[in-house]
């Protein structure tokens, strides 16, 4: 029977064990509290009503009940109440953004975000806030008056050459400079989370962007271009040292700042700068107030979405672009499915990612379990870090490769590309494509919108009976390896230099208009 006191209860258990330190108690008593919501039949329309009335008057316990409640019964609606709290002002600045970042992870990671409005909103808040606690005020450098050969380009964060973010973000310097003469500054805005003060707010698992100890000046030789690059960490600044910064920055002039992959708080400075573009290294439109969102994923755009862009004024760009991708290591090894102990009849299902030990799930570990059972040919490989124990049948039928930096190489065992349910894929995915390789994913995220209708199952049943249709039907399989190779082929720039200068011509166009 459901007992509302009793389930507080059984979560204060859960917060007490993770703050001010984990103990070895926190996976059981979350084990239990996610057994008793289950049980129980608790989901999260009854569950926040309550909590609202209960603990809306204390916002750290309220977070911190809400995270908890998160991690033992998944479901975004309790990210979604994060997300109000945060634009209540409920918490300072840092622990905002700390907060925004675990519900953009997550947002990402379940691919959650068909709307778009709302992350505007969400987004708006927290750079407005920002530019008001700064107390600064800019005026936008003039066309006429800027530095025309030079550009800022910025992103979140900078890691190594095998981070396809980082890849993309190095790519567009190095077009910048190569092609059309810019002197480029990278800017990296870091906003590393101080975990100790965020648990006073947040229960489980905290995710936190990553970075070099790179901090201040430092340059990158990346593929024969020096790129000059700054990374500043905002949360510790001090607002003399972030009005000291924004100088700096506004008194070289750039003709205009090029954001990939960004955060929300530099959003509104950006744009009182200088002509401001602004593009993800997803599918679908950058979250920003830019003058210009421009995109190289391809997958249609919600109507609801271009109807809110168009009526912000924003322009927006679809354009074609290439990068140029980690640089694969060769090992002397034999690169067959006989060389890496597999069956030489063997179907081999290739599970791929950086993020692979959280998303291959209770779910998706069903859908494999279930290609397994009904296909004695079905063999699983990992290419990503996976330590967590999986059924009988899936141990025994699959390989755990971990990172690879033969990656390309190690395509050759593979006969399936299978996306579970996530918003990223895509590095891998059109990898795979151009070998020939057919992929299979649901909708509305990276792959889908990569490999087209084609390749994109309904839900996760669909993709169990494709699956089989693969291993059995030959004919099938061939006709969709061939659609792989050529809808790759129709992906990425062939011509960087012209599809670069439509960025480039959108953003004069832009400029001499401000």
């Amino acid at each position: 029977m459901k007992n509302f006191e009793t389930l507080c209860d059984l979560i204060s258990t859960v917060i007490e064990a993770d703050y001010p330190y984990r103990t070895d108690n926190y996976e059981p008593r979350l084990a239990k509290l996610s057994t008793t919501i289950k049980t129980d039949g608790w989901n999260a329309d009854e569950l926040l009503p309550l909590f609202d009335k209960s603990f809306a008057s204390d916002p750290q316990l309220y977070l911190m009940i809400l995270s908890a409640v998160y991690w033992a019964a998944p479901d975004m609606k309790y990210m979604y109440k994060v997300e109000e709290i945060i634009m209540t002002g409920a918490v300072n600045m840092n622990m905002s953004a700390a907060l925004h970042f675990q519900t953009y992870h997550q947002r990402f990671l379940n691919g959650a975000l068909d709307d778009y409005a709302i992350r505007r909103t969400l987004h708006r808040y927290i750079s407005q806030r920002y530019t008001k606690e700064l107390d600064v005020n800019i005026e936008m450098i003039p066309y006429e008056k800027r530095e025309h050969k030079f550009a800022v380009v910025t992103t979140y964060q900078l890691l190594g050459s095998r981070h396809a973010p980082t890849n993309i973000v190095l790519s567009a310097c190095h077009h910048l400079q190569n092609h059309f003469g810019y002197k480029v500054l990278l800017v990296v805005i870091g906003e590393p989370i101080n975990t100790e003060e965020f648990s006073k707010i947040w229960t489980g698992d905290i995710m936190c962007p990553n970075y070099t100890d790179r901090w201040g000046a430092y340059a990158i030789d990346y593929h024969g271009q020096l790129i000059h690059c700054y990374q500043i960490d905002i949360n510790s600044a001090s607002r003399d040292d972030m009005l000291s910064f924004i100088g700096e920055l506004y008194s070289m002039h750039p003709e205009f700042i090029w954001q990939i992959n960004g955060l929300p708080r530099m959003d509104q400075i950006w744009k009182s700068m200088t002509t401001y573009v602004a593009m993800p290294v997803t599918h679908g439109h950058e979250v920003s107030d830019a003058h210009l969102l421009a995109r190289y994923q391809t997958g249609d755009i919600l109507p609801e979405t271009e109807k809110y862009i168009e009526a912000m004024g924003q322009k927006t760009l679809f354009f074609h672009f290439a990068g140029f991708g980690a640089e694969e290591e060769v090992q002397d090894i034999d690169y067959s499915k006989k060389g890496f102990g597999i069956p030489e009849d063997a179907f081999t299902i290739g599970i791929i990612g950086n993020r692979i030990e959280r998303e291959v799930n209770d779910e998706f570990i069903g859908v494999m379990v279930s290609v397994a059972e009904q296909n004695d040919s079905a063999f699983f490989v990992f290419i990503g870090d996976i330590q967590k124990e999986l059924p009988d049948i899936i141990e025994s039928r699959s390989l755990r490769l971990g990172y690879r930096k033969d990656f390309l190489n190690i395509l050759k065992i593979l006969d399936l590309f299978m996306n579970p349910k996530r918003a990223g894929g895509s590095g891998g995915a059109t990898r795979a494509m151009n070998e020939r390789i057919p992929v299979i994913t649901l909708p509305d995220c990276d792959v889908a919108s990569f490999t087209g209708p084609d390749f994109v199952c309904a839900d996760y049943d669909e993709m169990i009976a494709t699956t089989l249709k693969y291993i059995t039907d030959k004919e099938f399989y061939n006709l969709q390896s061939e659609k792989a190779f050529a809808k790759r082929q129709t992906l990425f720039s062939t011509d960087t230099k012209s599809d670069m200068q439509k960025v480039l011509d959108k953003i004069h166009e832009i400029a001499e208009r401000q």
